[in-house]
């Protein structure tokens, strides 16, 4: 609560207000649609499993989501102070942040899911040890963090973004190829190149999608980050959760259809990361550029800007 308190204050003492000229309303509509988009995909990746793929409630379920996507891209589009500024992603650095935002996210909550279970029912660990087993992974991305944002200026978002994502996908298939019994040094070497991976990118990310839109429109910008990183683990989890369980299904033993589901989850995620990792290199080319000039721009306090009006 302190900290929180902390930072409300420094906020206001020090970050300029930045709202946008169209003013602010609530866009419900634009609610509605996006959580049903979102509410009934994710559903029909949780239920898939044991209703089948052809059951007449999930397809149309999926067939929902598709149509409540459509009409949140038809009312956004026409609809002024719209909750998703679809104009902003005609911005390529832009698009592309949001992509591997969600993209990382998957990937990220894939293993943040299933990990803590297979320390608890494969390896008989308690909660806590499980829990523990994860902080190379976790005390990795704290350590990067920091100088990702120092490198970011150095070499580009392009390739630090990259080469993260390309981090992370080779840890994901390099988790998924090893056995269920595989040494918890090997384990957690290997989490400690995936938290390198995630350390690179994370701010990096919201900098190009906040450098990506004018000043007036940074809050929406790192608000739709947020948003596709919930979207990313949302389906990271459904999906991953729904290869487990159909694994575990056909499996004559439950420990081997888990290991083979978890195995399998691995290598989707992984692809999703190296995937992301090549939208990177390919589409983030003139980022860096992007990023320079929106660092260069005049940063204004409150006061600072009641001086540049008196002036």
């Amino acid at each position: 609560m302190r900290v929180g308190i902390a930072a409300l204050a420094l906020a206001f003492a020090g970050v300029a207000e930045s709202s946008s000229p169209e003013g602010r309303r609530i866009d419900l509509p634009g609610q509605i649609f996006s959580i049903l988009a979102l509410g009934l995909l994710a559903f029909a990746f949780i239920e898939a499993p044991s209703r089948r793929w052809s059951s007449p409630l999930i397809l149309g379920c999926v067939a929902g989501s598709g149509l409540s996507l459509a009409a949140l891209l038809k009312v956004e589009s026409t609809r002024p102070g719209a909750l998703l500024s679809l104009s902003a992603f005609r911005n390529r650095a832009f698009a592309v942040a949001i992509a591997n935002a969600a993209m990382m996210t998957f990937g990220f909550y894939t293993l943040l899911f299933i990990f803590p279970l297979y320390y608890q029912a494969e390896r008989g660990d308690s909660a806590l040890t499980a829990g523990l087993r994860l902080l190379p992974w976790s005390l990795t991305i704290f350590s990067m963090s920091p100088i990702a944002g120092r490198l970011l200026h150095r070499i580009g978002p392009r390739r630090l973004i990259g080469g993260g994502m390309a981090m992370f996908g080779a840890g994901l298939w390099a988790l998924g190829l090893m056995s269920g019994h595989a040494s918890f040094f090997a384990i957690a070497l290997v989490l400690t190149v995936i938290g390198l991976g995630n350390g690179l990118i994370f701010g990096p990310i919201m900098t190009v999608a906040v450098s990506g839109v004018s000043n007036e429109r940074s809050g929406m910008s790192s608000g739709l980050v947020n948003v596709a990183r919930m979207v990313g683990a949302t389906l990271g989890v459904a999906i991953s959760g729904s290869i487990v369980g159909a694994h575990m299904a056909q499996a004559s033993l439950p420990a081997a259809g888990f290991l083979a589901g978890m195995h399998k989850a691995f290598f989707v995620a992984g692809l999703d990361e190296l995937a992301g990792g090549l939208l990177a290199f390919w589409l983030l080319c003139g980022a860096v550029k992007q990023v320079h000039e929106k660092a260069s721009e005049t940063r204004y306090s409150p006061a600072g800007e009641r001086d540049q009006q008196a002036a």
